[in-house]
């Protein structure tokens, strides 16, 4: 595990260079944001390379990282000098929370390392996309890199969590498969440091101990990213023989009641653990969570934004706990408000759907920071509105060559969510959140009557949400002909969307009314609550219309969001309830008792699912995803094209389907090819005619093309090398290499594969 060890180092290594511009920027929170700063410092010096290698001030090569990284180091030291008594006297007062947060970073760290190096091989689902990403950012002179799978195009994608991994990876010297599981464990070391960071500010910003604090922020940690959700248990009680069929077929997930009973205490089937991210409803709905996401090891946008969504979140409590904010201290706040932009803004970048979520829970600090009147509401919404747009400003590149799929917002047509998988899916954060906000709105109505226009503000928002899809939905099945089903739908649907309206309503009047009591801690983690909760409800409600053209994607992305809300809000009203509740012993053991079954039931997921994604653990782990495909044919070819092609020269590969073999010589090398997979090119710039004519000259390349047109066809997308292996052999017949030997230079040839070079 000397790679992981060398990763860990220089991921310390960029939360020290930034340590006290983290510690000046934080300066309202309790813990000054000291965990925080590792995502910080890979921020910072991640973007300061993004913009100078987007407007070519300089290459994407290891020299120029290591300048700004001493760039970025030269500051902080500047910044030291000027606050070393007050970091000191910090430190040394903070000395158990320091070695805390740097416990439960290399814990979870090496919990994930040792779990990706039992389970490393990078070759199903999105695993292939991503490593081409990434292969692609540590070869790109300059951003954007090129589409390892449409030569000629940069990528029209989320791309800034590739380039952070790939930064690790270059400082690191490791190869790129071994960097993208390192990735994976350095994401899950910081976002526990978020989770943390989050539950102990809130607990010191509720007057809590510090000794709270770091149970809060523990089981925060946890609930994020030990938690699935209680499908496991069902899954348990299949494997165990429990339950009739009917009973089965009543649950309704798809594929569970067909499972095979067995007498164990972890399924068998190896890809049960999938079901927990497909059963809310018959559609198809994605519903990810962070410890699937994590075995399952795609290096996706959403999972690499994920500890960035927290550091968001701790910029917004860091805001919400300010003294006062406002126009007048403008200029002398540059870096909490430019600091604040830049860490807002790289999630549109990491993942644009995140922007908005976190823009708004922002927005809502900024808001409740100040009173709740109209000068003052008018003075934050111009400061939200500054920061928002200066986080655009600062990202603009990206935005500027970035063309995004989606078309617009429609309303959900169709059978929503159940309510039992729903309840399956949330129902340790819906207890201990809900439990927070009842406790909170008891304690602000006591004494304290609801006035008629608060009741009616907390009520009549959410009311004309719920009111405009009504109307659209009708609509739509007016015109198509059938009101009386889609009054059916309506109806069957009331079951979850009337009781989301009322605990909604009620959890924006306990918001309301705990911002009168002026308590901001707790109204922060109501707003977490309230927010995670808006997001599962508008997924009932709308939809994103891009090329899936139904909510799954919408769903996916949006609940991934609710996850991390609902988990940092469920373990302050853990807290909050066993420090502040004060009524008979019996109710409270009782209330605990069923929280800690509920717990336990969807740790039980991570327990299991564990258990069956890693491998045999007699055998020595590896972290490198590539080494089980080391005797595959193609592994000396693309040994070769890595020792031998420097640069971004065109590789002329097969093109295929998603999800399959194809485009895996781009995939290993970053090296673009003329077409790899292509529905995923599909849902990235739409179906365009070019892909088809590509496809179509790639045939013809391959198969049967005259000389001249062969030729022509290769210049034409500036093809360097023609790859022939297996998959080329199968696809277009074993004679493909000897009809393209009279044409080019043979530049490798080993058993199967032969590599051509294209001669200018």
């Amino acid at each position: 595990m000397g790679a992981a060890l060398l990763w860990w180092l220089w991921a310390g290594l960029l939360g020290l260079a930034s340590l006290p511009l983290t510690f000046t920027l934080f300066r309202h929170l309790p813990d000054r944001g000291y965990p925080l700063s590792k995502a910080l410092g890979l921020l910072l010096v991640s973007y300061l390379l993004w913009l100078a290698g987007s407007f070519r001030l300089l290459p994407n090569e290891s020299w120029a990282i290591w300048l700004i990284l001493l760039l970025v180091a030269a500051v902080s030291l500047a910044v030291l000098a000027r606050q070393r008594q007050v970091m000191g006297e910090f430190i040394s007062r903070h000395l158990a929370y320091i070695a805390i947060t740097e416990a439960v970073f290399l814990a979870f760290f090496l919990v994930m390392a040792l779990l990706r190096a039992y389970s490393p091989p990078l070759g199903t689902t999105e695993q292939p996309m991503d490593l081409a990403l990434l292969n692609a950012s540590l070869r790109a002179p300059s951003f954007p890199p090129q589409d390892p799978w449409l030569s000629g195009h940069g990528v029209n994608y989320y791309y800034f969590g590739y380039l952070m991994a790939a930064l690790l990876t270059r400082l690191s010297g490791l190869p790129a498969a071994v960097g993208y599981n390192l990735a994976l464990a350095s994401l899950y070391g910081l976002a526990a440091l978020g989770a943390l960071s989050l539950g102990y500010n809130l607990v010191r910003a509720t007057l809590g101990s510090a000794r709270a604090g770091v149970a809060t922020g523990l089981a925060a940690a946890g609930f994020l990213l030990a938690l699935g959700n209680w499908e496991g248990v069902l899954e348990l009680a299949r494997a165990r023989g429990l339950g009739s069929p009917g009973l089965w077929e009543w649950v309704g997930i798809p594929g569970l009641a067909a499972a095979a009973p067995v007498p164990s205490w972890i399924p068998t089937e190896f890809w049960w653990w999938w079901r927990a991210t497909r059963m809310l409803d018959l559609g198809g709905a994605i519903t990810e969570f962070p410890i699937f996401s994590f075995l399952l090891g795609d290096l996706h946008p959403h999972v690499m934004a994920l500890p960035f969504g927290l550091l968001a979140l701790g910029l917004a409590l860091n805001l919400g706990l300010a003294p006062r904010l406002g126009l007048s201290g403008l200029v002398g706040s540059l870096w909490l408000w430019g600091g604040t932009a830049l860490g807002l803004g790289a999630l549109g970048f990491l993942n644009s759907w995140d922007l908005p979520t976190y823009g708004f829970i922002l927005a809502g600090a900024v808001l409740l920071q100040g009173r709740l009147e109209g000068r003052s509401v008018a003075r934050s919404l111009v400061l939200v509105a500054l920061c928002l747009s200066l986080a655009l400003a600062l990202y603009w590149p990206f935005y500027a060559g970035f063309t995004a799929q989606a078309r617009g917002v429609l309303p959900v047509l169709g059978p929503g969510s159940r309510t039992f998988p729903y309840l399956l899916f949330w129902g340790p954060f819906l207890f201990f959140g809900l439990s927070l906000a009842a406790a909170l709105l008891s304690s602000a109505l006591r004494g304290h009557p609801v006035r008629v226009r608060q009741a009616y503000a907390a009520t009549l928002p959410l009311l004309f949400l719920l009111a405009l899809w009504l109307l659209l939905e009708l609509a739509a099945h007016l015109l198509a002909g059938g009101l009386a089903a889609g009054l059916g739908e309506v109806a069957g649907r009331a079951w979850l969307l009337l009781p989301l309206w009322g605990i909604l309503s009620l959890l924006l009047l306990a918001l309301m009314r705990g911002r009168e009591a002026g308590s901001r801690g707790p109204a922060f983690a109501l707003g977490l609550l309230f927010t995670g909760l808006l997001l599962t409800y508008g997924v009932e409600l709308f939809y994103i219309w891009d090329i899936f053209g139904y909510r799954v994607n919408t769903v996916f992305k949006l609940y991934y969001q609710a996850w991390a809300l609902l988990a940092v809000a469920a373990a302050y009203g853990l807290y909050y309830l066993l420090a502040r509740w004060r009524s008979a012993i019996w109710a409270k053991a009782l209330w605990l008792g069923l929280g800690a079954l509920l717990v336990a039931g969807a740790f039980y997921y991570a327990v299991g699912a564990a258990s069956s994604r890693i491998e045999v653990i007699s055998r020595a782990p590896d972290l490198d995803g590539l080494a089980g495909r080391a005797r595959e044919a193609d592994a000396p070819g693309v040994a070769w094209l890595q020792a031998n092609v420097a640069g971004t020269p065109v590789v002329l590969e097969a093109w295929g389907d998603s999800w399959s073999d194809y485009g895996r010589i781009s995939s290993r090398t970053g090296l673009p090819t003329v077409l790899g997979w292509r529905f995923h090119e599909v849902q990235w710039r739409g179906d365009t005619p070019e892909l088809e004519e590509r496809a179509r000259d790639i045939d013809a390349i391959y198969r049967d093309a005259p000389t001249a047109q062969a030729q022509a066809l290769l210049k034409k997308y500036g093809v360097g090398y023609v790859y022939v292996g297996p998959l080329e052999r199968e696809k277009y017949g074993l004679g493909v290499a000897g009809r393209l030997a009279p044409l080019l230079e043979t530049a490798y040839s080993q058993g199967p594969v032969t590599i051509f070079r294209v001669s200018e």
